[in-house]
């Protein structure tokens, strides 16, 4: 059982950025060219028309981003726990730091797939223009917006937590620099081909060098420099 728990933790770690930047890449494959990148403060009913006619063409690609995403959330939960069980040791403090980002991201990104369930019903409703501003106005509400601040928290997390597993001497330091240029490009850029492309690549090689620790069943000793087999 500690071996399969080890092989999942590890896998994980990977497996949770492909996914999501799997679901990112089909996002942009459904909806028109003007809807992806950063937020756009002036989004209004007819980009919110225009988008939903898009997603109506392009339905199966945007509901596979959708589950592409939900996946990621649910593989992220193992990669969290094995993120902290290798940092927790040697850097408690940015560890348990980058646990509560973390599940913060995790919850997020599952209140986050609300926008694919309310986007598929609106591209399916007979009446789009109703379907869109009822959209845009439960965009500004203040509790949409509430529930969508633990997603905004959350792409914190990985800086913290390759910060930890530095500190922790599981990952090097070109590893740590990957991850933190990958979650600046994210909050910075937002979705769009090439830097979501680069994001998943930088994710997932900065995570590599953790995920192989874990698979081995390396854990750093607080009291000790060497690694350790993981007790069950």
């Amino acid at each position: 059982m500690a071996r399969i728990a080890q092989v999942v933790g590890g896998g994980s770690m990977v497996l949770a950025p492909l996914l999501a930047g799997t679901g990112g890449a089909l996002a942009i494959a459904s909806r028109p060219a003007e809807s992806v990148g950063v937020v756009d403060a002036e989004w209004g009913v007819e980009p919110q028309l225009a988008d939903l006619a898009t997603i109506a063409e392009n339905e199966t690609l945007f509901m596979l981003s959708g589950y592409s995403f939900y996946a990621a959330a649910l593989v992220a939960i193992p990669a969290v726990v094995s993120v902290w069980r290798l940092s927790v040791a040697r850097s408690p403090r940015w560890a348990w730091a980058g646990v509560v980002l973390a599940v913060f991201g995790v919850v997020g990104q599952v209140v986050h797939l609300g926008y694919w369930a309310q986007n598929l019903a609106g591209a399916d409703f007979s009446d789009q223009r109703a379907a869109a501003e009822f959209l845009v106005y439960m965009d500004g509400t203040p509790f949409v917006l509430a529930t969508f601040m633990p997603f905004l928290v959350g792409l914190l997390a990985p800086i913290v937590q390759a910060v930890g597993l530095r500190r922790a001497r599981v990952i090097p330091l070109w590893a740590t620099l990957s991850i933190a240029v990958a979650a600046v490009l994210a909050i910075a850029l937002g979705n769009q081909h090439w830097s979501n492309a680069a994001v998943t690549a930088l994710m997932i090689a900065g995570f590599a060098p953790a995920a192989a620790a874990m698979v081995r069943g390396d854990r750093v000793d607080v009291a000790r420099t060497e690694r350790v087999p993981v007790s069950a």
